[in-house]
């Protein structure tokens, strides 16, 4: 603050270095739909640099200047772009902010919160923004013209570097600091303190137009106005500043300021209103004015105290001076009435101080995170890639089922075999014999054998690593509930349950997930095992072995009308099942390109339609093949009705044909479908199963990052507890009962004896028998030796207090064992003490060890 105006700056909120980059890195790489690995890497080094940004803006001391308001803008500015492209709960990082306001204590730290928010965060930001931005003001000298040139220039700048610029943002930060906390935030941040500084704030704005008004010598008229709008800010931000609850915030000097700024600038608006009466000639109205001005500033003054700013305190002589020229004008000329006070007319007022609205971006600096798309996109494009992949799946789902059909159809018909088999002597049907050949350059069953042992190691992992998931969040809730029912109202932060129902909503859809995949995973097998014995034989049997396994048979006419008829029909499912494996290869590779055009239409139109952009782009990627999946689809209809009257005629031709070979031969055609119908699955089921096991590492991290985020914000109102439990108050040690010495009174030490006196004859010896012993061994008798009248004490006491000596102690003086400090994660916790208790310091105990129950390593698995 100046010297002459006192302008008050706000104190920053301090905040130690944390670690964005893990937590950001994950968040960026669950919800960034559309990048690749390349992408994700790319962005490495930015979220390094923001990390840097962020320990330069909120981890150290802040000069009051403008470099280092504009480090905090370039912070802000990224918070307000990552705001917009990924989820602000997404980001799981302990954002601990301290109370601006709070000097701390002798025995604990300041008031701080801890919240991992991304909101959270940018609110504390703004207020430190509002707060620097006073402080750069208030330490102008507006003593010089040229320093009042620069804060003017400062205060009506368009990047709003001024106390409105700092009013606007503290009432910004007013309207949504508490969505931002979602709990009891700290004092500073506390809505009824946001909206005192921003009254303040404004005050002080409308005070530096007085002050250049006055330096530059506008109208009195002008600086009379101007002073009177100032007077009466101040008394708005006096009275918000005078509440009960946020009386002991500011610091000693603050209130009586602001106060004395009130009484002053309505003094100082009447003095120069009076010089404008001087003008018009109404003597009367000025000495009434002036007389106003005069005790009003003194009331300012005594409002003030030591305080009263140098600038103002000029003022008081020159009222009174001018008070007493005009009296003594006005009773030896003029002679005119002076009216009262009240019935002058009031002041006109005029406002140049305004509270500027709060913006996005304050800095120019590039956005380190540009290459991400907006929020809304992604959350469209999200949608938009689920329509692309339904759309895509759905297609691919009613070509397999149909050629399954189809081949099914076929093999109850022995077709295409029945048209190639010469009987016994004429070897192996090409058809089979290709079809074996497959089998066996596909790796025949123990390919299949290999991916069916292997799901269930896969489908194991994803249960573990979502089993893991959930107990961390399980343990994390239960930490929290234990510590909110013994804490009670004093344990105020965001329940668990609220926090994480999105994450147990989700944990919830991919269990439901994997046991569907386990359904899949079964229907699979009994597939398998129903062709296990013919797919055997295709993989491991020559042609030589498979032509002795078929029955006999002899070989029909296979150039009749009939026969040839099947063969061109033959012929036709070959083409329509190669159209198929097209149609099929151009759903997976088309690439609709549904990211751009969310980004353009936000571009145009500031907003997302994300069903039109979807049908427009999916029509325009997919349409064709579409439509040709419906007419390949069409045709097969009447091509099975074709050869199923083929079939019938030709069956009835070859009248004799063995019903075994036959049979055979239909089941070494439906095993080789199924072997190609298991090969797609089991190739799907392990794809599924590991693109699976990447969502829940992804998930799992961002439970880790949820729940050391919380292990943080827990440890940080755990010691702000401790903290203010040591520092609390003791009760008073309670009076020494009555009976301890009260009713004797003080005792008086005895008189102490006279020394012996010179040349006195010596005592008297107890003459003994001439037999006696000079010691004898009689046992000892208190009547036997009375001490001497003049002795103070016993010669031989019984039971005399010694000090430091116990000899007749009521407690074992073994030293007892340290009770273990508490640990909400330990596995072995001592008890809490009961609800009211204080905790026990260095209290005995007994040495012995108490029975306890039997230890479990790991208390969240069950034993075997």
């Amino acid at each position: 603050m100046t010297s002459t105006v006192s302008l008050l700056g706000i104190p920053l909120k301090k905040s130690g270095e944390v670690d964005l980059v893990k937590p950001f890195r994950h968040a960026i790489a669950s919800s960034s739909i559309g990048l690749g690995a390349g992408e994700i890497d790319k962005h490495r080094e930015s979220v390094s640099d923001f990390n840097k940004l962020r320990n330069n803006a909120c981890s150290r001391p802040l000069d009051k200047h403008e470099a280092a308001l504009d480090t905090l803008y370039r912070y802000h500015d990224q918070l307000s772009s990552l705001e917009k492209k990924v989820p602000p709960g997404e980001i799981q990082v302990p954002f601990k902010w301290k109370d601006a306001f709070d000097k701390g204590s002798l025995f604990g730290g300041s008031k701080s919160l801890t919240i991992s928010s991304l909101t959270f965060e940018k609110a504390c930001v703004l207020f430190n923004m509002a707060a620097l931005q006073s402080q750069i003001a208030s330490v102008q000298n507006f003593d010089h013209d040229e320093s009042l040139k620069l804060a003017a220039k400062l205060f009506q700048q368009n990047r709003v570097k001024s106390f409105g610029f700092s009013s606007g943002v503290l009432g910004h930060l007013k309207g949504i600091v508490l969505s931002c906390v979602n709990q009891e935030p700290t004092p500073d941040l506390n809505p009824e303190t946001l909206h005192a500084l921003s009254a303040l704030m404004l005050a002080q704005a409308q005070e530096v137009f007085v002050v250049k008004a006055i330096r530059d010598k506008m109208k009195d008229a002008t600086v009379a106005k101007l002073s009177a709008q100032c007077s009466e800010l101040y008394t708005e931000a006096s009275r918000l500043m005078s509440a009960e609850r946020l009386k002991q915030l500011w610091d000693r000097e603050w209130l009586p300021i602001v106060n004395g700024k009130q009484e002053a600038y309505k003094a100082i608006a009447e003095f120069f209103q009076a010089s404008v009466c001087e003008a018009n000639k109404r003597v009367g109205e000025r000495i009434s004015r002036l007389q106003h001005a005069a005790d009003v500033m003194k009331t300012a003054a005594s409002k003030s105290g030591t305080f009263f700013p140098a600038f103002l305190s000029e003022y008081t002589g020159r009222i009174q001076h001018a008070l007493e020229a005009t009296k003594k004008e006005n009773d030896f000329i003029f002679h005119d009435r002076v009216p009262d006070i009240r019935n002058c007319e009031p002041i006109a007022k005029v406002a140049l101080a305004k509270s500027l609205p709060y913006q996005d971006r304050y800095g120019q600096s590039r956005d380190l995170f540009e290459d991400l798309v907006p929020l809304e996109v992604s959350q469209a494009l999200a949608v938009a890639d689920s329509r692309r992949m339904e759309l895509v799946n759905s297609e691919v789902a009613r070509l397999r089922d149909a050629s399954q059909l189809l081949n099914g159809l076929l093999a109850s018909m022995n077709l295409p075999a029945a048209l190639e088999d010469p009987g016994k002597a004429g070897g192996l049907p090409p058809s089979l014999r290709d079809k074996a050949e497959k089998v066996k350059a596909e790796g025949g069953i123990e390919s299949l054998l290999a991916m069916l042992q292997n799901l269930p190691e896969l489908l194991q992992r994803n249960r573990e690593v979502l089993d893991v998931t959930e107990r961390d969040l399980n343990e994390e809730r239960d930490s929290d509930t234990q510590l909110r029912s013994q804490f009670k109202d004093k344990w105020r932060r965001t329940e668990s349950e609220k926090l994480t129902a999105s994450f147990r909503q989700n944990a919830k859809r991919y269990k439901t997930i994997i046991e569907n995949a386990m359904l899949a995973d079964s229907t699979v097998r009994e597939r398998f095992n129903t062709h296990e014995r013919v797919i055997r034989m295709l993989s491991e049997k020559s042609e030589e072995e498979l032509l002795a396994a078929l029955p006999s048979g002899k070989g029909g006419n296979r150039d009749s009308p009939a026969a040839n008829r099947l063969k061109t029909l033959m012929r036709k499912v070959d083409d329509l099942k190669r159209e198929r494996e097209e149609l099929e290869g151009l759903f997976k590779s088309t690439d609709a390109d549904l990211k751009s055009a969310l980004c353009a239409m936000l571009a145009r139109d500031g907003r997302v339609d994300e069903p039109a952009v979807s049908k427009q782009v999916l029509d325009a990627a997919y349409g064709d093949a579409v439509a040709r999946v419906a007419t390949n689809l069409e045709q097969q209809e009447k091509l099975v009705a074709e050869v199923q009257e083929a079939n019938g005629d030709f069956t009835r031709d070859q009248s004799g044909d063995g019903d075994a070979r036959e049979q055979m031969m239909k089941d070494l055609a439906a095993a080789y479908d199924a072997f190609t119908v298991l090969k797609n699955d089991l190739k799907e089921g392990t794809n599924f199963y590991n693109d699976l096991t990447q969502i829940l590492v992804n998930f799992q991290n961002k439970v880790t990052d949820y729940c050391f985020a919380r292990k943080t914000e827990k440890d940080e109102l755990m010691k702000d507890l401790t903290s203010a439990l040591a520092s609390a108050k003791l009760d008073s040690a309670p009076n020494q009962p009555r009976h301890f010495g009260a009713a004797e009174g003080k005792k008086e030490p005895p008189p102490r004896p006279p020394p012996p006196a010179a040349g006195a004859p010596p005592a008297a010896v107890p003459q003994s028998t001439a037999n006696a012993p000079p010691y004898s061994a009689v046992p000892y008798n208190p009547q036997m030796m009375q001490p001497h009248a003049a002795m103070p004490y016993p010669v031989q006491p019984q039971g005399m207090p010694l000090p430091y000596s116990y000899p007749q102690q009521p407690y074992p003086t073994y030293m007892p064992q340290m009770p273990s400090g508490y640990n909400p994660y330990g596995y072995m916790q001592q008890p809490p003490p009961p609800q009211g208790a204080q905790p026990q310091q260095n209290y005995a105990y007994p040495s012995y060890p108490p029975q306890q129950a039997p230890y479990h390593p790991n208390p969240h698995y069950p034993q075997q």
